[in-house]
């Protein structure tokens, strides 16, 4: 199935939004950044959801959906890597709990299915992965358009919107990397991470006392500042 990519190639940012329909194809849907539906939306099977997404990227949008562990892991599995995204879930606690948005349609909502967790997400470490998680499925009631307007209206509200959308989209990079991290594995060597601390550092000190390296910059700080009985482990200096 071919999309239609040009919306990908507008000026200023372009948002692409997922979301499942009942008889488990996916819709794919272009927006505008009020999240205004941008020309047909198009229904993609499962099983080609890879190559569309690949095909769309072309375009650098800012891939809009529920969850990224739902979405991107799949993505991932078939060679598919995305740019940027908006994790709705994690961008909705944000949202919900920060003093910039207090006055938001969003924050001042009632509690609903964006501020649960689905069980299927909770972190589980088990065996030799740092992380692994459920299969996460969403909540049959969630509407992902609606809750991005509602997102975009509390950005666009918040007392300092440049901040906020910064965070979010900071939010939303970690949970991408994330993903590829829990796909890819970290290769991780007791030996290579203490020589890297060695390195950095010094040998390995005494319990109780600093690296040799720690040391002598701690040295070099106390005579610059001029302040002989600093110490940087104390959070009140």
């Amino acid at each position: 199935m071919s999309l239609d990519v040009a919306a990908g190639r507008q000026t200023g940012l372009v948002y692409v939004a997922l979301s499942s329909d009942p008889d488990g194809d996916v819709v794919v849907r272009t927006l505008d950044e009020r999240g205004a539906i941008v020309g047909e939306s198009q229904t993609v099977r499962a099983g080609m959801l890879p190559a569309a997404v690949a095909q769309l990227e072309a375009g650098h949008p800012r891939w809009v959906w529920d969850d990224t562990r739902r979405w991107y892991g799949a993505l991932l599995a078939a060679g598919v890597r995305v740019e940027r995204c908006v994790d709705l879930r994690l961008s909705h606690a944000i949202l919900r709990n920060s003093e910039l948005t207090a006055a938001s349609e969003l924050a001042r909502a009632r509690p609903n299915s964006w501020d649960s967790v689905p069980a299927e997400e909770v972190e589980r470490a088990t065996g030799d992965a740092l992380f692994e998680f459920e299969q996460i499925t969403g909540h049959a009631e969630e509407d992902p358009l609606e809750e991005f307007r509602m997102q975009r209206g509390a950005i666009e509200s918040a007392t300092d919107p440049r901040r906020i959308a910064l965070l979010l989209a900071a939010e939303s990079a970690g949970a991408l990397v994330a993903t590829e991290i829990q796909f890819a594995g970290l290769p991780w060597r007791a030996d290579r991470h203490d020589a890297l601390l060695a390195s950095f550092l010094g040998p390995r000190p005494q319990p109780g006392q600093r690296p040799s390296l720690l040391s002598d910059a701690l040295g070099r700080v106390r005579v610059a500042l001029e302040a002989p009985e600093l110490n940087p482990d104390s959070p009140s200096e």
